[in-house]
């Protein structure tokens, strides 16, 4: 009876073992240069998706704002400056979180529009 239980696990034990394939090499602690600029591509690539999301949130944000007829003049000015100058950034640095950056960031507003903003008057 004990040996009908047994007999399974002496298959059982020696083919873990095989299964396992158990390599005692050492492995290398350190990685090589291209395997740290590969891990660090990613990790940029990793961070620009991330940014991406943050970046389309904002920009749609200032949108609504800019578009925003019954909005007070300063605050449509605004988010006019803030599109305007995350897009030059974007172009410039073809980078997300530059560009967010930028985005966000408290701008002051000029005391005269510029050429290619709009004009509040009348709307």
């Amino acid at each position: 009876m004990l040996k009908n239980y047994l007999l399974p696990l002496l298959f059982a034990i020696p083919s873990l073992a095989l299964a396992t394939d158990v390599d005692d090499e050492e492995q290398p602690s350190s990685l090589h240069r291209d395997d740290a600029s590969f891990l660090l591509a990613r990790k940029t690539k990793n961070q620009e998706t991330t940014c991406r999301e943050i970046f389309a949130k904002n920009m749609l944000e200032r949108q609504i704002s800019f578009s925003d007829k019954q909005a007070d003049v300063e605050v449509r000015r605004l988010a006019e400056i803030q599109i305007e100058e995350a897009r030059k950034a974007l172009n410039k640095t073809h980078s997300f979180c530059q560009a967010n950056e930028i985005l966000v960031m408290q701008h002051s507003l000029p005391r005269d529009t510029e050429s290619g903003q709009i004009h509040f008057e009348g709307y």
